[in-house]
Order: structure tokens, then sequence, then C-alpha cells
């Protein structure tokens, strides 16, 4: 004997609720992919013409706008998917647009090559006649005291300067004049030869204690005297010595 079984209102209201309720979460469990996942696209800029690679050029997708710059050896990574398109552009290339081939995969690297740009020099015609400068030299008269013939003549002052003890030193007070007579300064070579024996910088720093510097520094003072003429022997040097070097510090020196 076969029952059927009847549901009561209650019972089928209960039934419809339940299914309401198991349906929303086998819906979770059989989501699809999510449609924004955009996979990590890896390429490579080159020179088309020597196969270089394009250094610092910029990728930019042109749907989600996202711009990257490729490295020193022209390689990128930019997010996009096969429909996606990519502008390359970079100084002194022909920009240029590209769409991603189906083929693609993420395990690949896409190779871009992009067109240098080429310009075409017109040439330039120069009409005329090619002429060498005129160079002209004029004469000017320079003072005899510039010249150097003149300075080979070695007055008494620069033979103190060149002297094997140059540490002579003439003070120049005034206007320098082109001209002046150096006699009245310096004795003659030949005095000069012979005070040289015995009035230097080393009878100077054994007699006053002083070092090289200052030895110099007080010369120098000594020289202004013009007492040359007296210093006949090496005692008579050396009394002039301490004479001026007492009036030297006295003065503050």
């Amino acid at each position: 004997m076969v029952h059927l079984t009847r549901f009561s209102p209650e019972k089928f209201c209960l039934f419809a609720f339940a299914l309401l309720l198991i349906i929303p979460v086998s819906s979770v469990f059989a989501q699809k992919p999510d449609e924004n996942y955009q996979p990590l696209l890896k390429g490579q800029v080159l020179n088309l013409e020597d196969e270089t690679p394009v250094v610092k050029a910029i990728v930019s997708n042109q749907r989600t706008k996202e711009t990257v710059t490729a490295d020193l050896e022209g390689r990128f990574t930019i997010n996009a998917l096969i429909t996606d398109s990519l502008e390359i552009s970079s100084l002194g290339f022909s920009k240029q647009t590209i769409e991603i081939p189906a083929s693609y995969s993420v395990s690949d690297v896409l190779i871009i090559h992009i067109r240098p740009l080429s310009f075409l020099l017109p040439d330039v015609n120069i009409n005329g006649n090619y002429q060498k400068p005129v160079v002209k030299v004029e004469k000017i008269k320079v003072s005899p005291y510039f010249r150097k013939d003149f300075m080979q003549e070695k007055p008494a002052e620069e033979k103190a300067y060149q002297n094997q003890i140059s540490f002579v030193k003439i003070p120049l007070y005034g206007k320098e004049q082109p001209n002046r007579k150096t006699r009245d300064i310096m004795m003659s070579d030949k005095q000069w030869a012979k005070v040289s024996k015995i009035y230097n910088v080393g009878l100077v720093r054994e007699l006053t204690g002083l070092n090289t510097t200052e030895a110099d520094n007080f010369m120098m003072f000594l020289n202004s005297k013009k007492l040359f003429n007296k210093m006949t022997t090496k005692e008579n040097a050396s009394f002039i010595i301490l004479e001026q070097f007492a009036i030297y510090r006295k003065a503050g020196h």
C-alpha cells in the first residue's frame, strides 16, 4: 500500500525558507575568478636598428594609465591584460603603440622594438673666397728701464739680489724712478765682493742670536744705513752689527 504524504502550508513555507538560505552559501563556493585581476607583464624595449636596449624608455598602459620606466637594460614590468594596449616613448625615438598579443604568457618576456628618429639635413652651399687674415704689426716705444738689455747690464741693486748671499734687500720708499742711479744706494761691485766675505747672515745670527727670518729683517734695517764703507774688517763689521742691533731693538723691532 502506498501512502502519499502531503505537506501542510506551514511545512512548505519552512522548506522554502531553508532553500533561500542554502542558495547564497553555494554561490560563494562557486564564485568565479576576480575579473579585476591583472597579471604582471614583463617586457624589454630594444632599438629597431641595432637591437640595443633603450634606456629609460617610458611604457604606459592606455587603459589603466599606469606608467613605468625601463631600466638600463630596457626591461620593465607593468600590470596589464591581453586586451590592453601599451604606449612606448623615449627621447630620440618615435612613439609607438602596441597591442599585447593573445599568445603572451606570464612566463614570457615581451620584446618591443621602437624606431629611432632620423632627420634629413639639407646641403648647405657656402659661397665666398677664403682669405687669410691680415696681421699688422706695429712697433711701440718701450722705456729702456723695461728692456731686456737694460736688465742685462746688472746694476748694483740687481746684482745684490743675485749675489750668493741673497738676503740683501734694498728698501724702496716712494715711487721708483725708472732710470734712477743705483750707485748712490749700493757700493760698487768690487766693494761688495770684499764686504760680502765679512758681512753675512751667519755672522749676524752668531752675534745677535736671531733666526734666519729675523736676521733678514734686521739686515734690511742695517743695509738702509749705508754703513758698508766702514766694514773694512770683520771686527769693524761685528761692532757695527752690535751697535745697530741695539738701535734696532730700541726702535721696538
